[in-house]
């Protein structure tokens, strides 16, 4: 009996066990669910404020803090900006202050991936104003987490409880984990803060560059059209004119000459003006688009080889500058690709204008092409129309999209936002 009796005890303490790990695995469960929160929610945003900010709401659900703080480093003017303070309480640190580095202690251990922690605040012999600072909001525990991202301190996770020694082994386990992701999500966002620069610097520029371009077209246009073709006109007039002027025994070589000279200069003028017109169109500035599209289109068809089917809708009011001059560069070049290389039966140049946007298309029945090669091929010649066409219209803001495959011909598809844009 006695033996059974020794079996019953030790099954009591088998059961018991489990009941008291019970509460650790809901605390364990519980840090999980909130540790999945703040990674899902620093995947969503992009902005350094707001993933602090969404870091500390959840740590303080984990920890009980009287106040958490995160900071940036402005390490080439030896400060750091808040990002973020919250706490029990009203607290003095504000979102954008600035605070000397030299206020977080030994930068040295911090940059080595060190916690600086005070167990009490109120033991610092010849306490900073801002030890005092804290003491007087009631904070005697206080840690620095730094934040480290490639090697590099870029921050620190500040917490302070309102008890001497008031923060856990545990909890500072789980604040260094919190840390490293909020780390790693804090430089991802600052770099990518960066490209979004670069970016729109590079936008800025490209637009400027497309603003010259068109600028010194219309330089040229009006100078071959003003000044070389009414040289040339002249030269044909008086060719002309000494033609009448021969006296009945020329030699017929010389009224020949004469003759052949004429024709040269007037085709000399024609050929000036048509490279205005494709330099840049004067009766797009003073007709508008469409007028200036079925000039470019009829100038085409005697030597394009294939039909072209134009249609446009709702363009009744006037397009911005910026707009029509990029669409009609946009039929212009797809036009000479297709005179050059399409071999094709029939394009179809449609464009229409909602009010919203103009969006359009260009397609051809011709031999094609892989666009994936001539988009990516070492070879400027090959790809800067293509690629000339599509900065044009996303620099607007606009969608630009080729589609093309060997034997199956070409079609250009293009979209164009309005806002601001349109009336000039």
């Amino acid at each position: 009996m006695r033996r059974t009796g020794k079996k019953a005890g030790n099954l009591n303490k088998d059961i018991t066990k489990p009941k008291r790990t019970e509460p650790t695995l809901k605390q364990y469960a519980e840090r999980v669910k909130i540790l999945h929160a703040i990674d899902r929610f620093i995947l969503e945003n992009k902005s350094p404020e707001k993933i602090a900010q969404a870091t500390i709401s959840n740590l303080r659900k984990l920890i009980t803090c009287k106040r958490t703080s995160v900071v940036s480093f402005i390490l080439e003017y030896d400060e750091a900006r808040v990002l973020v303070a919250d706490g029990d309480g009203e607290t003095k640190l504000k979102p954008g202050d600035l605070i000397p580095l030299e206020l977080f202690g030994d930068m040295d251990k911090l940059s080595r991936g060190e916690i600086n922690l005070v167990k009490d605040l109120k033991k610092i012999s010849n306490p900073s104003h801002a030890v005092k600072a804290l003491i007087e909001e009631g904070i005697r525990t206080y840690i620095n987490i730094p934040l480290i991202s490639r090697g590099e301190l870029i921050g620190l996770l500040n917490l302070g409880a309102n008890a001497p020694g008031g923060i856990s082994k545990q909890q500072m386990e789980i604040s260094q984990e919190i840390a490293d992701s909020l780390a790693s999500s804090m430089e991802l966002a600052r770099l990518l803060d960066k490209v979004m620069k670069y970016q729109r610097e590079l936008k800025r520029f490209s637009s400027k560059i497309i603003e010259a371009q068109e600028m010194e077209r219309k330089r040229i246009a009006m100078e071959l059209h003003d000044e070389m073709g009414q040289a040339m006109a002249a030269i044909s007039l008086n060719l002309g004119a000494l033609e009448k002027e021969l006296s009945p025994g020329i030699k017929a070589s010389v009224k020949e000459t004469l003759t052949d000279s004429r024709k040269l200069a007037d085709d000399a003028i024609k050929k000036v003006r048509e490279l205005a017109f494709s330099l840049r169109p004067t009766m797009l500035d003073d007709f508008g688009l469409i007028p200036t599209l079925r000039g470019l289109i009829n100038k085409y068809k005697p030597r394009a080889g294939f039909q072209i089917d134009f249609k446009a809708s709702g363009f009744e009011k006037k397009l911005g500058a910026e707009v029509k001059t990029a669409l009609y560069r946009v039929v212009q070049e797809a036009l000479n690709n297709a005179v050059k290389h399409a071999q094709a039966k029939k394009v179809l140049v449609h464009l229409e204008n909602n009010g919203k946007s103009v969006s359009g298309f260009i397609k051809d029945d011709g031999r094609g092409f892989d666009s994936n090669t001539v988009l990516y091929s070492d070879s400027p010649e090959k790809r800067i129309g293509l690629i000339g066409m599509r900065e044009r219209v996303v620099f607007l803001g606009g969608s630009f999209n080729i589609q093309s495959s060997l034997g199956k011909g070409t079609e250009i598809n293009f979209n164009i936002p309005l806002t601001n844009l349109t009336n000039e």
